[in-house]
């Protein structure tokens, strides 16, 4: 309890000046305010070990969107994503038509809500019809990153295109006229298999969707609603935005041309893959959540890759070394970490995460506490200051006072460490990612700068 007075009067103290610092700057405190006339000190030569970690897998069910696509990259290698959902009947009614309409087409319609690499390349999306039913796991309710269900060989359709996000206009790929004939006469023969959703999702388990190959473009991702029920307010059925449309031409006069929907269905078993080939770089070693690649053997760089569950980890091995080395009559009163992102590593393909967030975590990598604002329980999320102008001086701050204050309160240092992520739902449905300098990166340095001052209150 008395470290922590002292802390709360040292941090008071603090406050009153404003202060940038180099290794063991010095401060005069106001007379009026600490009459000792104690000095204030920077120190930021704290050895900080930086390292790649691999969380092994991460939910991607029930998202805001399916991610498809596949980009390569010199460093992180080849990141891909396939979806997979099923498909049920338009405001949950089975089709109806009559003998009298024709039969048009079948397309699969799909809303944009989110973009990652280079939409100006041209890039491949194909169809697969599912060769089994979606499954959880034993146990499970969700589905994982690393989840995959088979499809038949033989694609439905493809559509080969430059991604346009942010456009009204949805993507359509033209499907297999024969699937939509079959469909088309087993409704209008009331066929059993189409005569309800559930004999309808049993035969016809729904759909894969594909990149291409060996694309080098974008990671798109597609808007998916709930479509369970109907709204509490209106009463309204909720609308999906994928959906598989059957356009058709109804008799009279003139063909009223016209479609039905089979809507996606159960957002607990939409999901998506998305791994990473990393076979090629720096990171091939890394093969479990408890491994940890030190920056030094990986370009002196660490790095942090939403949906394939990249993290960094921070360990300042050395730190009560440092605080003992500093007299009994040392007191911290801040502690800012600072984090620079690689120079060329983001762009307008790449944003730099608009969130960063820091947990603790024990020696094999698992979350413990998160770092909280400093004297609060909220949690601290930290976004990037970005020189835009002159791509100098942008950055990302932590400050670790509480973090730094708790482990001296410990015995003795326990291995535990830092971890540096993204908050959810972002980290497991995006590929936001961040590449920033490791312990001896020189050009992208990052720093721990510890405030204290020497006085014995």
């Amino acid at each position: 309890m008395e470290k922590k007075f002292n802390y709360v009067i040292a941090a008071f103290l603090f406050l009153i000046v404003a202060c940038q610092s180099e290794n063991n700057e010095e401060f005069e405190i106001g007379e009026d305010l600490n009459p000792s006339g104690s000095k204030v000190y920077a120190i930021d030569s704290l050895t900080i070990q930086t390292s790649t970690i691999l969380v092994d897998s991460m939910v991607t069910s029930q998202q805001s969107h399916l991610l498809v696509g596949r980009f390569e990259d010199e460093k992180l290698g080849i990141t891909e994503a396939v979806s997979f959902f099923q498909l049920g009947f338009q405001n949950q009614t089975a089709p109806d038509f009559s003998e009298d309409d024709v039969f048009d087409s079948l397309a699969l319609i799909l809303d944009y809500n989110y973009a990652a690499g280079d939409t100006t390349k041209t890039q491949e999306i194909s169809v697969f019809e599912l060769s089994e039913e979606i499954q959880f796991g034993d146990g499970e309710s969700s589905l994982y990153n690393t989840s995959k269900t088979p499809y038949f060989p033989n694609q439905l359709g493809n559509r080969i295109f430059k991604a346009l996000p942010g456009l009204e206009d949805p993507l359509e790929i033209r499907l297999n006229d024969e699937l939509g004939l079959k469909l088309f006469n087993m409704a209008i023969e009331g066929d059993d298999n189409i005569a309800d959703e559930e004999a309808f999702i049993d035969f016809f388990h729904g759909l894969a969707l594909v990149p291409g190959e060996n694309d080098d473009a974008a990671i798109l991702g597609f808007t998916i609603n709930n479509n369970e029920g109907v709204s509490d307010d209106e009463e309204e059925v909720i609308v999906t935005n994928i959906k598989m449309r059957l356009y058709y031409r109804e008799p009279g006069e003139i063909l009223n041309n016209t479609y039905y929907d089979f809507e996606l269905r159960d957002i607990s078993k939409a999901y998506f893959n998305l791994q990473g080939d990393r076979s090629q770089t720096y990171l091939s070693d890394l093969k479990n959540g408890e491994q940890r690649l030190s920056s030094t053997i990986s370009s002196n760089e660490a790095y942090l890759q939403a949906g394939t569950g990249l993290r960094i980890r921070f360990d300042l091995p050395y730190f009560e070394n440092l605080i003992e080395s500093l007299g009994p009559d040392a007191y911290i009163m801040d502690a800012i970490l600072r984090i620079e992102p690689v120079k060329g590593s983001y762009s307008s393909y790449f944003d730099l995460p608009e969130q960063l967030i820091m947990y603790e975590c024990d020696n094999k990598n698992n979350l413990t506490d998160p770092i909280n604002a400093t004297a609060t329980t909220d949690l601290q999320i930290s976004v990037p200051n970005i020189d835009r102008e002159f791509n100098e001086n942008t950055y990302y701050e932590f400050r670790l006072t509480d973090y730094l204050l708790q482990r001296l309160d410990k015995e003795y240092y326990d291995g535990s460490g830092l971890l540096l992520l993204m908050p959810s739902p972002e980290f497991e449905s995006t590929v936001e990612r961040l590449m920033i300098g490791g312990e001896e990166n020189r050009e992208n340095p990052i720093s721990l700068t510890v405030y204290y001052i020497n006085s014995p209150f």
